[in-house]
């Protein structure tokens, strides 16, 4: 307003104020001259005091007023809003606070007593928290379950399981529970020895990690094995005897002097090389050289 002033005072121009305000030329102008006509209360925005084009109509507003007590009394905005879709009522919690506050029907909650400060539990498993979520995960995919979530208080670590109800007997397998347990190492190959028996693990579960890992085995009422490895489970399978070294095979070594036969390429090539062969006489015995000499003397 104090660059509006001015302009009107003469000390500054349209261009100057119209920068000064971070406005166009064309929007200062348009600003310049509601100030003229009308001073200060031109510059109020033309829209104040009117109803919003989007506002809820009367109708609505009634059936939201009216629904709110009865199904999402207890709810606060936020969680209302997402119940209120099941009667065909779209809005979001700030809609529904102002609209809640004009029929003077929103009143703040109080908060619950102040509670002092306490350190966290000092080892792993000494306090866990735990609570379900009874809303369908899947969308439809599946049937209904609850995800139970558990929160260790001193590492702040999470594990989250589905079950079919929030209850004991869904969260907890008691055939797995009353049972023989007992921790068995792995080995190399992947076996374990379980009272003079050898269970190989699948390929499917078996990984380099599990060598020299120790697993936990439960042998139900019924005698079936259950094997598992950080609340796992692992498929495996029974072996008939223990598992033997692999043999090695030796190295075949040929020491035997191979000898080309007689049409090898390389004897072919060396006789050419050489030229036909040459057929000598035979010698004369040395006795008939000596009767002849003999002879002639």
């Amino acid at each position: 307003m104090e660059s509006l002033s001015r302009v009107r005072r003469g000390e500054w121009t349209v261009v100057a104020a119209s920068e000064r305000m971070g406005l166009s030329l064309r929007q200062g102008r348009r600003m310049c001259k509601r100030f003229k006509e009308s001073g200060d209360g031109g510059l109020v925005h033309r829209l104040r005091g009117r109803v919003s084009n989007r506002r809820l109509s009367q109708d609505i507003g009634d059936r939201i007023v009216k629904r709110h007590p009865e199904c999402s009394a207890d709810f606060g905005p936020t969680l209302a809003c997402e119940k209120l879709p099941e009667e065909d009522l779209l809005l979001s919690p700030n809609t529904l606070t102002s609209l809640l506050k004009e029929r003077g029907l929103w009143q703040r909650r109080r908060r619950g007593r102040r509670r002092s400060h306490r350190e966290r539990r000092a080892s792993f498993g000494a306090m866990l928290q735990m609570d379900g979520s009874p809303h369908d995960g899947f969308e439809g995919r599946a049937e209904k379950c609850v995800l139970r979530v558990l929160i260790d208080e001193a590492t702040r670590r999470t594990y989250g399981r589905f079950y079919p109800a929030e209850t004991t007997e869904a969260g907890v397998r008691l055939e797995e529970v009353l049972c023989v347990q007992e921790q068995r190492g792995v080995g190399q190959d992947g076996c374990m020895r379980w009272r003079n028996r050898w269970l190989q693990i699948d390929a499917e579960h078996a990984s380099p990690r599990l060598a020299g890992r120790r697993v936990m085995v439960k042998q139900l009422a019924g005698g079936a094995l259950v094997v598992e490895h950080q609340g796992q489970r692992l498929s495996v399978q029974a072996l008939g005897a223990r598992p033997g070294p692999a043999r090695e095979k030796k190295a075949i070594v040929n020491n035997r002097h191979w000898k080309p036969p007689a049409d090898h390429p390389w004897k072919k090539a060396a006789a050419r090389r050489a030229g036909p062969r040459v057929s000598l006489a035979p010698a004369a015995p040395t006795r008939d050289l000596h009767a002849g000499q003999r002879k002639a003397g």
